[in-house]
């Protein structure tokens, strides 16, 4: 996984272990890797991915979601906070363009 993601299998292995923070581009890079929605990587939903995938280890994959089962649930934390974040910063620019219109 390292190698698709073009990082160094030590810095695989702190996002893998909590330490590095998943950044939404990274989880989508992993999506992709997997050949999977990013839906189903943060859902954790483990049945869906391309068994034709020859570089990817099916038992390797389901003991890693298992595995990281904590540091998931803290990124997908995270990445909802940022989500209602990015709501709120994004009505308040409507706000602002709607009251610029008014004028």
């Amino acid at each position: 996984m390292a190698q698709k993601l073009d990082i160094s299998q030590n810095a695989y292995s702190k996002i893998e272990n909590g330490i590095t923070p998943i950044t939404t581009d990274r989880l989508e890079q992993i999506a992709r890797a997997l050949d999977v929605p990013v839906e189903s990587v943060i859902n954790g939903e483990r049945r869906v991915f391309n068994l034709d995938n020859n570089t990817i280890d099916k038992f390797y994959i389901e003991n890693l979601h298992e595995e990281n089962k904590d540091a998931m649930q803290q990124t997908i934390d995270l990445l909802k906070e940022e989500v209602q974040y990015l709501k709120a910063q994004n009505e308040t620019l409507l706000k602002m363009a709607g009251t610029n219109t008014n004028k």
